[in-house]
């Protein structure tokens, strides 16, 4: 927008509005078009608590790679003995999605691999927190109640 009144203090805030519109009205269609598509892959009790978690970190997360990280990506030194006697360091997942009883759920049924690439690989830098904090809220709600 150009002219007299463009950078004005009413035009900047207006324009704001209009953008956090535009990124609310975003997130509620990705957040929608997964739990839609597939949230009959995520039933069960454990997997409310599991939303809850990641509703958790998602709050305490703000950008798409500390998320990644989080969920995906993190890894834990560990050592050991090799055959040889020798002490070795390796590398473990530590990713909340990728280790533990959670990993095996969400391996079960492809639902990790559901959820990076029809949800999580979609969101940007700009709405990755507040959409993931929403998909997981809507989540847990519908497994709650038992929904599909």
């Amino acid at each position: 927008m150009s002219g007299v009144l463009s950078g004005t203090p009413l035009l900047d805030y207006l324009r704001n509005q209009q953008d956090n519109e535009n990124s609310e009205k975003e997130i509620f269609e990705l957040v929608n078009s997964f739990v839609n598509r597939f949230g009959g892959k995520f039933k069960g009790e454990s997997f409310a608590s599991q939303w809850g978690t990641i509703r958790n970190i998602a709050m305490k997360n703000k950008t798409k790679d500390a998320l990644r990280l989080e969920l995906f990506d993190k890894k834990r030194s560990e050592q050991r003995i090799n055959k040889k006697g020798e002490r070795e360091t390796i590398q473990k997942n530590d990713g909340y999605l990728t280790h533990g009883v959670a990993a095996e759920k969400w391996n079960e049924k492809c639902r990790l691999e559901t959820f990076k690439k029809d949800f999580f690989d979609k969101l940007t830098e700009n709405n990755a927190q507040e959409a993931l904090i929403n998909l997981a809220a809507e989540m847990a709600k519908r497994n709650k109640e038992g929904r599909k």
